[in-house]
């Protein structure tokens, strides 16, 4: 037998009868799959947390170890009754039971438990470890139970069918998929059950009696092509859904529900079905939850498919629902991953998160659970923040900085011998490795410092030298980042022109390519940060295209001859750039010819994420400053804290902090998951994340009064360096036009009669629509639903999926008023950007919190939960708003008032 080394059963023991019924139909299934078993000691033991090493003079309980050993062994030697050749590993946590499993779960394909209906290990009451490993589990938990006889149960394949309920959620769809891979590798049926909390009564119209039966045809149709040879039974029952299943689960071989911690179907609460189903199904169950494929900890749940390889007999849909939902064969792994190992694995089947709410749908999957770092990730950037605070603490003076405007080489030197120049860039390069996340985890202390280091640095390796990580070949990635990653050079970023700010493509400079590949170049750049240093990336046009071309101080023809005295910032070096004839070799071309704007859009869509996760850094930094002054500071008798209009300005900063701060690390989440398309996640980012730190400084600047008016003012420092925050790496309101056509495209693209439009040519796309005036939209979209949303968020988490869906509606209905001149309509499409980015705000806040809940519990999260509730209820009445004033609106007034001005040159309205 071939093992499949990547991928794991765990079972847990407690030297139980039912604990051991589990070690038999694991072994079966381990043998049946060709992977590998892991039996885990998960034994309440007496004195939690002691070490079990037995003392020199140890106590009574000092054989508990020796006992443990023999469980296992006793266990592996039953596991290999049943199948000899399987690869078997044993495991003895001292810790709970529950978390023991539920971190084993992180790796495995399956957990399996026994159950006895008590609590304990095998039990399944409320708070038991069943439970809790049955609700947090990052796999499907299987639950057996005990055999008759209490010996190796050595029965040959499983027999009967595999029962499954449906409801219609995303995780009933997820438990189909399973019940069918499992069936199919079993050579079993599947009976799909029509499974809802109501009762089919005499009232049932005759369209509701039609609808279960459709119900279930939907949810088995596409497993039904993937496993032609598997017979399927659909039933549609009357009466209560547990009562159901219970009863279908006679005699089944398996009985498979899917779970969201809630009530309902898909709940695991005392006294929901699939509780319910646990306690009283008559055969073994499988619970199923959001999760995704194998990968330790490197890859979560959005995304689709195993890097490992999978057995013949059980393939990977090429559909986009089987891709994302967990089966036998791909198997659910951990929360946490590394973003480079993450990108190895087969991209998710939606493309885009944020351009698929503009459709009406919620991949769920692709956002919860909440990305988190791997362990070793986390304790790699825990120290590199350590050694930047340590640093910077003592040689960084931010006033020297805006006194001899420069961050000080010695300062780049230092912070480079602490490996935190390179912080993305491979290790054989020099640099540290890590994931976006991680990146941007080390970005926002920089943030947190001063913002012309949070500059110098985001330009130096966000967009300076990512241009060379992402699009250099071997020889480039060799000869200039192990100097970049060490701090011995800095990198720039050439794309602004006098003529070409936002509308890139409107640059002048221009590449003459030669007979031996090099190109001469000709040009100005302006505004370029570290453009006076060593390496910058250029970027001009050319026969072919446009060309990303290296371009490196002492270049002939090279020169950055003015630097430009700014507001802020004054530590940044920024720069105009001449180039008169400089011959750029061709071992200094970027990618290929032509590729040039290519290169430019992708770094910085890659770039912004630094920005918004610096300003994250910078606003804990005012809000500590806010609270160590208002703190202090009495007026009329008791401190500035106590007043109702100090707390209304603290509140909003901690809040719509809670809020962006999800947003932020969730975009750096699916670029480490490997989501091809995340321009529309960044650009919400940025916009939001430098617009809500403007609008923090100003109420800091007012909660300072006049101390923050001074100019060497911590506040007045802020107030001059943020400014720029939404004007560079992309002007906010070209990133909200983009945000908003972004969106509007793909739901062009996706409905027939809109296709036709090109909103990328207006000119070429005139033509007639269809009157929508007094017209329904001809297609109703159900809203997907955060099925794995923590029941205490489930309000929210349910209007924001009806939100979901009037974006859908909104942005089909204005493609359809307007047509290619939806292109104009910039209020519009201000509109549409911003309840956009509220919406994916409140996902990323619920998803994040979600998380938090199941890590802590509710009670022990108590301030997460109050501002993230805060934040979802502001968040969704400005969504609310903003689709209210598509149709009521001043537009036209404000339109004509705006002629009107620029017609007379300005104000010139009189008193009478």
């Amino acid at each position: 037998m071939t093992i499949n080394p990547a991928a794991v059963i765990v079972v847990g023991v407690d030297g139980s009868p039912q604990s051991l019924s589990a070690v038999d139909w694991a072994a079966r299934e381990a043998a049946a799959r060709q992977c590998r078993l892991r039996i885990v000691h998960a034994f309440l033991w007496p004195l939690m947390g002691v070490s079990l090493e037995p003392p020199v003079m140890g106590p009574p309980d000092a054989g508990l170890q020796q006992e443990a050993e023999q469980l296992l062994r006793t266990a592996t030697d039953r596991a290999r009754q049943i199948a000899p050749a399987l690869d078997i590993s044993t495991d003895l946590p001292v810790c709970a039971p529950a978390a023991a499993l539920i971190d084993a779960s992180r790796e495995a394909a399956l957990v399996v438990v026994g159950h006895r209906g008590l609590g304990g290990f095998t039990g399944l009451l409320v708070g038991s470890v069943g439970v809790q490993t049955a609700a947090h589990a990052a796999c499907p938990v299987v639950v057996v139970r005990d055999s008759p006889s209490g010996a190796p149960d050595e029965a040959g394949p499983a027999t009967g069918q595999v029962v499954v309920g449906v409801d219609g959620s995303d995780l009933s769809d997820l438990a189909v998929d399973f019940a069918f891979a499992y069936a199919a590798l079993h050579r079993l049926g599947v009976v799909a059950v029509h499974a809802y909390q109501w009762r089919i009564g005499s009232y049932y119209t005759d369209y509701l009696y039609q609808w279960p039966t459709r119900l279930l045809a939907e949810a088995v149709a596409e497993c039904r092509e993937k496993y032609p040879d598997v017979p399927v039974q659909q039933k549609a029952v009357q009466g209560e859904s547990a009562d159901v299943l219970v009863a279908e689960s006679a005699g089944a071989a398996l009985s498979v529900v899917g779970s969201r911690g809630r009530g309902g179907f898909t709940g695991l609460l005392l006294g929901s079905t699939s509780q319910r189903v646990l306690h009283h199904a008559t055969g073994t169950v499988a619970i199923v939850r959001a999760q995704a494929t194998h990968g330790g900890d490197t890859t979560r749940p959005r995304q689709g498919v195993s890097d490992a390889p999978e057995p013949a007999h059980i393939a990977t849909s090429p559909t986009a629902r089987a891709a994302s939902r967990p089966t036998v064969a791909t198997q659910p792994a951990a929360r946490e991953r590394t973003g480079a190992e993450a990108a190895d694995t087969s991209a998710p089947p939606v493309s885009s998160f944020a351009k698929s709410l503009f459709t009406g749908r919620l991949p769920a999957a692709m956002v919860m659970p909440y990305p988190r770092l791997a362990r070793d990730e986390q304790r790699r950037v825990d120290n590199l923040i350590g050694d930047a605070r340590d640093f910077l603490d003592t040689h960084y003076d931010p006033i020297k900085v805006e006194r001899e405007r420069w961050v000080g080489d010695d300062v780049v030197r230092g912070l480079g011998e602490r490996g935190l120049l390179g912080l993305y860039v491979a290790p054989e390069y020099g640099g540290q490795g890590l994931s976006q996340t991680g990146y941007c985890r080390v970005m926002e202390e920089f943030g947190g410092y001063d913002g012309s280091l949070s500059v110098v640095m985001g330009v130096h390796q966000s967009i300076g030298m990512k241009p060379i990580h992402l699009f250099g070949s071997d020889e480039q990635k060799a000869r200039f980042l192990p100097d970049l990653a060490a701090g011995r050079k800095l990198a720039g970023f050439a794309l602004t022109e006098p003529g070409a700010g936002s509308d890139i493509r409107g640059i002048t400079a221009y590449a003459e390519r030669r007979a031996d590949g090099s190109y001469v170049l000709n040009g100005e750049k302006r505004w370029i940060g570290n453009g006076g240093k060593d390496v910058v990336c250029v970027f001009a046009r050319a026969e072919t295209g446009h060309v990303a071309l290296i371009v490196e101080k002492g270049m002939p023809g090279f020169d950055a001859p003015d630097r430009y005295d700014t507001l802020g910032l004054l530590g940044n070096d920024l720069r105009r750039l001449t180039f008169r004839d400089v011959r750029v070799p061709k071992e200094n071309v970027l990618g290929e010819p032509g590729d040039g704007l290519r290169v430019a859009m992708h770094t910085l869509n890659n770039g912004r994420m630094s920005l918004g996760t610096g300003v994250v850094g910078a606003t804990k930094r005012l809000i500590d400053l806010a609270i160590d002054h208002t703190t202090r500071r009495e007026q009329f008798g008791r401190p500035l804290a106590e007043f109702e209009l100090v707390e209304d300005k603290i509140s909003w900063m901690v809040s719509y902090l809670y809020g962006f701060e999800s947003m932020a690390y969730l975009t750096t989440g699916l670029v480490d998951a490997g989501v091809p398309d995340y321009s529309v996640e960044s650009a919400m980012a940025k916009i939001a994340g430098s617009e809500f730190h403007w609008y923090a400084v100003n109420r800091v600047f007012q909660l300072l009064g006049g101390q923050a008016y001074m100019a060497d003012s911590p506040a007045a420092k802020a107030l001059r360096d943020s400014r720029v925050f939404s004007i560079f790496e992309g002007a906010n309101d070209v990133l909200r036009a983009f945000v908003a056509l972004a969106g509007l495209k793909t739901v062009a693209d996706e409905v027939a009669d809109l296709r036709h439009l090109n909103l990328t040519d207006p000119i070429g796309s005139i033509g007639i629509l269809a009157d929508y005036a007094g017209q329904r939209l001809r297609r109703r979209v159900r809203p997907d639903r955060l099925d794995t949303a923590h029941p205490t968020l489930g309000r929210h988490a349910d209007r924001v999926a009806g939100q979901v869906g009037q974006l859908r509606a909104t942005a089909e209905k204005l493609l359809r008023i307007h047509g290619p001149d939806i292109q104009f309509r910039q209020r519009q499409q201000k509109r549409l950007a911003h309840a956009a980015i509220d919406i994916y705000a409140q996902i990323a806040t619920i998803s994040r919190t979600s998380a938090l809940f199941d890590d802590q519990g509710v009670q022990a999260s108590g301030q997460e939960r109050y501002i993230a509730t805060t934040f979802c209820d502001r968040a969704g009445g400005r969504v609310a708003e903003q689709f209210d004033r598509v149709d009521d609106n001043d537009d036209e007034q404000t339109h004509a008032i705006a002629r009107l001005a620029h017609n007379r040159g300005g104000y010139t309205l009189r008193l009478p």
